[in-house]
């Protein structure tokens, strides 16, 4: 294979190879060829697992002839990276069709004496089949291995590119200022032929400028109707007590006050690019322009955050002083980025002489070091970061050995502190307020606080106080997802090699073994967040039935509450089987550990079996239904919720009693509303000795009939009356009917009572009451007994 070079490459000897423009593009065509190929048909292809064992030598033989280029290494890298990927996949699928093969043998078994042509002709080609995959399963193994060891060469190179780019030495600040020294013209002549070549201004006609003037007219009108626009809403917006709220204020404050500075220098911007975009390299108008827009947004973003414009009140926790004196800070600090923007990324860097241009590095390193230590130590103000002194010294200390680098010499370490420290800065800030943010907009959802919250909840169908399910799985899920993000961001920002990189991401994506578990933590993730929405759909579902899917349905109210709750469970357990799936988790395993289990579970969980199985049946037989009147030994009550464990029942005095439903199956339950709504009620009554009985008869029946939830005739008897004994102080009576809703027994009770007194009063019937008469025989005190109580007892001797 051979390739005809753009440029010289420098070789480590003197073998002529492709360079990076074609060849390594022809390299990516090759391993995407391969990798499409293994995606087709078995778990592996031999020819595609050829080629790429070829190409993974033609790398191996390119990384120990040739000094590669940090891009060159890129490359490779990304193609060993998908290698490693598709034999990984491949080991995989070889595995577990090896398995299948192998249960398919077992089913067949062992030759036996008389069989059909066809079953031996099946166990034949099935072992070959098998050892066809077990090759090419080892061919896959061997391909993993060598791509392993390509991507440990590339990362060394890496990482001994790196250390040979931060160990460069350039000259100190000493030698920087006698060489500016010597030629003390030199800034002013190089600036004027910059600005004479690079300025961009003769790039643009005069149409040009007229259509520029238009635009930034344009913008200027569209800022003033946005400020119309958005003054109002910032004005009607409360001051709640969310975060979200209060940023929102704020953000809608500021956008007004900067509307016309952003949309203008957006606008230039905007225009400069259309027209210059294309002109290599930038001219020094349109960077000026970028860097306009840039500078505006920062100070937009600042004055968010620390002083929001009026009607927004402040929403972070900052005095007034400790506001101004950080945003005058970051003021200073923005200012600095852009002027550094201007002079050390365009085309000014390459026209300014190289000891003029390290100088100016070295001063505005000593600067922008000065600034940002200012900045940390204001920021030790706060309360959140009063007890932080070690950290802020620490990263002052290695802000000052940043400096030391860049004076020293050593620019591409300091570079990279400084880079390194800015970024984590501004990442961690960035993650910490989209974290509250976040959370915020959670909590909002849980409470209901805006009116786009309140019609999400009004979808789910849940109550004014009542959280959302599932909410507490993605408040963590999507916590761990943004610190990932940010410890990539960190990593990515402190220059890890390409290789670390991938390595680091591959972990995530790397299956950890646990015991016959084979756990991918990227898999385990998504498989929590489908769990949790999953969790929400069934809290959705089972509301959607009970209020109006099966609202019309020709079904009992028992009917309904049982498949309702069965739907729930069912749901519950199909995304705990999708999660499982998701993550990696073999049912097969996981069934065969569950009857491993499965003794254990008989002694030790027994009443927890028994209670979900009790459980089942409640729902299923339905001998109790959700607002049932129960008598469950001495509890009594409504049946509130029947659960798959336990049974909640409300007492009378409104407390709330969890009984196992192996209670409910395995003991005595009353139920007075099994079958019917109604039910009969027994009043006992006494009258006095001597009262008309017929008369006390006649009473109670009228007194029966003129309730209106008694019942006479039809279905159930009439109301009876029964003279059941004589008692010891009353004639004892009993009054028995049946009323329409016994769930109104003891209402209709009292109502009955308070109509007999009434009735009897009227009448003259005496109710009696217990009484007991004490007859007390005449007793005469001994003769002794005043002289005994007059007589002053003899104390004794002494």
């Amino acid at each position: 294979m051979r390739c005809e070079m753009h440029k010289p490459i420098p070789r480590a000897t003197g073998w002529s190879w492709f360079g990076a423009g074609g060849c390594f593009g022809l390299l990516l065509a090759f391993f995407a060829l391969g990798g499409a190929a293994l995606a087709q048909g078995a778990p592996y292809n031999t020819s595609a697992l050829d080629h790429l064992q070829r190409e993974l030598r033609v790398v191996q033989r390119s990384l120990d002839r040739r000094v590669l280029s940090g891009q060159e290494l890129r490359t490779l890298l990304d193609h060993a990276t998908q290698v490693q990927t598709t034999a990984n996949q491949c080991v995989a699928d070889a595995a577990k069709q090896a398995d299948q093969i192998q249960k398919d043998l077992d089913t067949l078994g062992p030759p036996t004496p008389g069989e059909a042509p066809a079953v031996g002709h099946r166990r034949s080609g099935l072992e070959q089949e098998k050892i066809d995959t077990e090759q090419g399963g080892a061919t896959c193994r061997l391909l993993l291995l060598d791509s392993q060891e390509v991507l440990t060469e590339i990362g060394r190179r890496q990482k001994q590119r790196l250390a040979q780019h931060l160990l460069t030495r350039g000259p100190s600040i000493i030698a920087l200022i006698r060489e500016n020294w010597a030629q003390p013209t030199a800034w002013w002549s190089s600036t004027r032929a910059f600005l004479r070549a690079h300025s961009g201004f003769a790039l643009l006609a005069l149409s040009d400028w007229l259509e520029l003037a238009a635009t930034l007219l344009a913008a200027a009108i569209a800022a003033w109707f946005a400020r119309r626009w958005l003054l109002p809403r910032a004005a009607r917006e409360p001051a709640p007590a969310s975060f979200g709220a209060r940023f929102n204020c704020a953000l809608l404050s500021v956008s007004a006050r900067y509307a016309t500075r952003l949309l203008v220098t957006g606008a230039a911007a905007a225009f400069l690019w259309a027209e210059l975009g294309d002109v290599e390299p930038d001219p020094f108008i349109a960077v000026l322009a970028y860097g306009a827009f840039f500078y505006v947004a920062l100070l937009a973003g600042i004055r968010l955050f620390l002083a929001p414009c009026p009607p927004a009140p402040p929403y972070l926790p900052l005095a007034p002083d400790l506001a101004h004196a950080l945003a005058r800070r970051l003021r200073v600090l923005v200012g600095l980025l852009v002027v550094g923007l201007l002079v050390f990324t365009t085309v000014l860097s390459r026209s300014l002489p190289l000891p003029a241009l390290e100088l100016a590095r070295a001063i505005y390193a000593a600067v922008l070091v000065l600034n940002v230590v200012w900045i940390i130590w204001l920021l030790g103000q706060l309360p959140r970061f009063a007890h932080t002194v070690v950290p802020r010294v620490l990263v002052t200390l290695v802000l000052g050995a940043a400096l030391g680098a860049e004076w020293l010499g050593y620019r591409n370490l300091s570079v990279l502190m400084l880079r390194g420290l800015l970024g984590t800065g501004l990442a961690l800030g960035f993650t910490l307020l989209a974290q509250r943010l976040l959370f915020d907009a959670l909590d909002g959802f849980d409470h209901g606080r805006h009116g786009w919250q309140r019609r999400v909840r009004g979808l789910m169908d849940l109550k004014h106080d009542e959280l959302v399910p599932g909410l507490g799985w993605l408040r963590v899920l999507m916590g761990l997802a943004l610190w990932f993000g940010f410890a990539a961001t960190v990593l990515r920002i402190w220059t890890l090699s390409d290789a670390g990189f991938l390595a680091v991401i591959g972990l995530v994506n790397t299956a950890v073994p646990i015991g016959s578990l084979r756990i991918v933590p990227a898999r385990v993730l998504m498989a929590a967040v489908v769990f949790a929405l999953l969790l929400g759909t069934s809290r959705w579902l089972r509301r959607r039935l009970s209020r109006q899917w099966l609202q019309s349905a020709r079904m009992e109210r028992g009917a309904r509450e049982a498949m309702v709750t069965m739907t729930g469970y069912l749901t519950v357990a199909i995304g705990l089987l999708a999660a499982l799936s998701i993550a990696g988790v073999n049912l097969t395993s996981l069934a065969i550990v569950a009857g491993a289990l499965s003794v254990g579970i008989g002694f030790g969980l027994q009443n927890i079996v028994n209670n979900f199985v009790s459980g089942i049946i409640l729902l299923f037989e339905r001998p109790i239904k959700t607002g049932d009147w129960i008598v469950v030994g001495e509890v009594e009550g409504h049946v509130k919720r029947i659960s798959i464990r336990s049974t909640i029942i409300q007492t009378f005095d409104w407390a709330d009693v969890i009984v196992p439903n192996s209670d409910l199956i395995s003991g005595k339950v009353t139920n007075w509303m099994l079958r019917d709504p109604w039910g009969r009620i027994r009043v006992p009554i006494g009258v006095a000795y001597g009262s008309d009985t017929a008369l006390v008869k006649q009473l109670l029946l009228e007194v029966a009939s003129a309730h209106p939830h008694v019942l006479s005739g039809g279905a159930v008897p009439d109301p009876i009356v029964l003279f059941l004994a004589f008692g010891d102080s009353s004639l004892n009576f009993e009054l028995r009917c049946f009323i329409r809703d016994i769930d109104r027994r003891l209402a209709v009770i009292s109502d009955i009572n308070f109509s007999i007194d009434e009735e009897f009063r009227k009448h003259g019937v005496e109710i009696p009451f217990p009484q007991r008469d004490l007859h007390v025989r005449d007793w005469t005190p001994p003769p002794d007994a005043g002289r005994r109580a007059d007589t002053p007892r003899d104390p004794g001797p002494g």
